[in-house]
């Protein structure tokens, strides 16, 4: 046989794990955090990244029975969910409270809504870590070295909510981790930069005449119909505004058949070529 004619046969040793640095670690961390942070429920259950671990490879995730795992087919990422942690993600998506002692058992239309949880979770996850296209996000209760055996070594994070109670795991394969981990930032183009940028945008403007102090008895006898005489009309004043921030300051007219406000005082700009120009009605 070519094995005794070759002598023994070694042994195989799975490739070492590539340890993240702390850096790593923390950067990786704080991107999971935000991600769970914004998952449909996950705060009003309390859920949270607590411990991160490396992996040789997947068999070595402990996730505990009855965990339902979510895998992206078409990247190295799944999300397991425990299922106290599933009924209360199900309970507050359909808007209703969390009982204290749920039921565990997840009947087929709990697994549809957390079928629908999990495609966006699962998608969010893969985003977030540049991890590619998810793919196809397949339901599955193997345990974790079953589902992705062909990964290698991994980095898993333990979910916890409601204190100290399992929720789940997130399983990242190693390279999407480093990957993600050790990408570097690009140039920022900032509107500091380039404010040309703004040259097409458009905000929505009100013009609020000014407030005139109108006896509480008059206010109350309106009816539809009257006139309610604000002062004089030469004292008359608009405050332009863009959302909560005053702009400039005018007295409203018309031009033309339509509104208009003629600025007296700018806020923003100190350009006094042209800003306002006299209508026909002022």
């Amino acid at each position: 046989m070519l094995i005794d004619h070759c002598g023994d046969a070694a042994v195989f040793v799975p490739p070492p794990v590539e340890e993240l640095t702390p850096e790593e670690r923390g950067r990786l961390r704080s991107r999971l955090v935000g991600v769970v942070e914004s998952w449909r429920g996950a705060m009003e259950i309390g859920m949270r990244v607590a411990t991160l671990c490396q992996h040789r490879d997947a068999a070595g995730i402990a996730s505990g029975d009855g965990v339902t795992w979510f895998r992206a087919g078409g990247a190295p990422v799944m999300v397991g969910v425990t299922s106290p942690a599933a009924v209360g993600l199900i309970c507050v998506n359909l808007g209703e409270d969390v009982p204290e002692k749920p039921d565990t058992r997840l009947t087929q239309l709990d697994l549809a809504l957390l079928d629908a949880w999990a495609d966006r979770a699962v998608r969010d996850l893969v985003a977030a870590l540049n991890a590619g296209s998810a793919g196809e996000i397949l339901r599955r209760i193997d345990a974790p070295g079953e589902i992705a055996a062909e990964w290698g070594p991994v980095v898993s994070a333990e979910l916890t909510f409601a204190g100290e109670m399992p929720a789940g795991v997130i399983a990242i394969g190693e390279s999407v981790a480093h990957r993600h981990t050790r990408a570097t930032r690009g140039p920022v183009t900032t509107l500091g930069d380039r404010p040309e940028l703004l040259w097409q945008a458009k905000v929505t403007v009100e013009a609020a005449i000014t407030a005139e102090p109108v006896p509480l008895p008059e206010l109350l006898t309106l009816e539809c119909g009257d006139v309610l005489l604000l002062g004089q009309k030469t004292a008359l004043g608009a405050a332009l505004s863009a959302g909560e921030t005053v702009v400039a300051e005018g007295r409203p007219g018309a031009r033309e058949g339509l509104r208009a406000v003629r600025i007296k005082g700018a806020v923003l700009t100190d350009r006094e070529d042209g800003l306002g120009e006299t209508s026909d009605g002022f």
